[in-house]
């Protein structure tokens, strides 16, 4: 749990510090500097006339399929696009629902290629050394995800009705979503540990990566 504090403490300094840099926003589609290379996302306005830059679907990890199925969370490759078109919500991790209609059937669904944050921070150019919000949802191991909008915006559609803004735009701050891997069929781990391997949990590993990065 220490390293896992230390690797929180390591993401909000490099976030809080800008470690995205600015780049460009033209036509209303900002483009940031990654470690693993250029990301562009796209400009939300609120009925109040600010602007928040948004950035849906970055992965954090190598998608978790064929050999690294149930394995420990890899960092990914460096992006081989020019630039990473972060546009589009990420689906969430594959999960089980006893409900007629589970929400995460909708667009854009489940997918065992999962592991993506979404990133809600002010346009504002004055704001500098931001304040970091990393939101991981709940659902006891077996079902949420990031894309669950309504209840995981950082943008604040849902919480307009609680703050009359988002979050992004009440406090200035950077707010991070992730999706991380669940017990799709509600057994076969114990509150998201491998029963086979009870020291060790996917779905933390993915929170050390998330964080670190």
């Amino acid at each position: 749990m220490a390293k896992m504090g230390t690797m929180l403490t390591s993401l909000v300094v490099l976030l809080a510090c800008c470690v995205f840099s600015i780049l460009g926003q033209e036509d209303e589609r900002p483009v940031v500097q990654t470690k693993y290379g250029k990301i562009r996302g796209r400009v939300r306005v609120h009925s109040t006339g600010a602007k928040v830059n948004e950035f849906l679907g970055v992965p954090y990890a190598a998608p978790p399929v064929g050999d690294l199925r149930f394995k420990k969370t890899v960092k990914p490759e460096n992006f081989t696009e020019d630039i990473f078109e972060a546009d589009k919500m990420p689906p969430a991790c594959h999960q089980y629902s006893d409900q007629p209609l589970p929400w995460y059937d909708l667009d854009p669904g489940q997918s065992e290629d999962c592991l993506y944050l979404n990133i809600w921070a002010p346009a504002n150019p004055a704001y500098k050394n931001r304040q970091t919000t990393i939101y991981v949802h709940g659902g006891g191991w077996f079902e949420g995800g990031s894309n669950r909008m309504g209840y995981y915006d950082g943008f604040g559609d849902a919480l307009d009705t609680m703050d009359e803004n988002g979050i992004s735009l009440l406090d200035g701050v950077v707010v991070v979503m992730v999706n991380y891997r669940l017990d799709a069929r509600r057994g076969c781990w114990e509150h998201g540990f491998v029963r086979s391997r009870p020291s060790f949990s996917v779905g933390l590993g993915e929170h050390c990566v998330h964080f670190e990065n």
